[in-house]
């Protein structure tokens, strides 16, 4: 099934980015504290288990069908001063939900017009954005980082909604496609670009000043878990 290959394919990358990152560590080799006044700046990637969940789907809709979990990826660029980082990116998310039947919020399911049979296809989004971090040690080589940021994104693909007429409140079992309906495949209008807007929270493992790996939980939109790889190269 496509959401667990998706969900395979977004642990594997979290596991190579962070991965990579601990192999170029030596071994004892914590940055000094006599670069705290310094700027770095960094080249990264981000892996992101994105969380579409029914709960999420029914602040739009009455009742919606069971969520799902997809991926996004993102390149990043940072500039670190000692307690603040810059972070500006390129990033992908795909933000397919759940195909199936979504009521209105208000709803009847008996009466004509008022359930849709929605398919998300190709429906993902292509990003610019940039945040500040904050960071709070915890030990020399561990950090609690945290921060918000703003963005756009371009959207690709539609979602799809065909009018239902239903019999009863199960809308799995009792609906079928409403051949008077006004809706007949017809593709929401959805604007061509979107705000992003993303707030994280998470720990930062820095073993030396060239490395960071971190692992957030936050929402860019919808909520996420991510990992990250920094390489501080200049």
């Amino acid at each position: 099934m496509a959401i667990r290959v998706g969900h395979s394919r977004t642990i594997w990358a979290a596991g190579v980015l962070a991965g990579a990152a601990l192999l170029s560590v030596a071994p004892g080799s914590a940055f000094a504290a006599d670069s705290e006044t310094e700027t770095d700046f960094g080249l990264g990637a981000s892996a992101r288990q994105i969380r579409l969940t029914r709960g999420l789907a029914e602040l739009f809709a009455e009742e919606a069908p069971p969520g799902t979990r997809t991926e996004g990826y993102s390149i990043e660029f940072a500039r670190r001063g000692q307690d603040i980082e810059f972070v500006f990116g390129f990033g992908y998310d795909r933000l397919e939900a759940t195909d199936g039947y979504y009521l209105e919020t208000g709803g009847v399911p008996t009466v004509a017009g008022q359930v849709d049979f929605t398919t998300f296809e190709d429906f993902e989004v292509y990003t610019i954005d940039a945040a500040f971090l904050g960071y709070w040690e915890l030990h020399k080589i561990l950090s609690v980082r945290y921060g918000a940021g703003l963005g756009v994104g371009l959207v690709r693909g539609q979602i799809v909604r065909t009018d239902q007429i239903c019999t009863s409140g199960n809308l799995e079992r009792d609906c079928a496609p409403d051949p008077n309906g006004a809706q007949l495949r017809e593709a929401m209008d959805i604007p061509p670009v979107l705000p992003i807007i993303q707030a994280q929270v998470g720990v930062q493992f820095r073993p030396t000043r060239a490395v960071a790996v971190n692992l957030d939980v936050g929402i860019r939109n919808v909520p996420y878990v991510g990992v990250s790889a920094m390489l501080y190269l200049w």
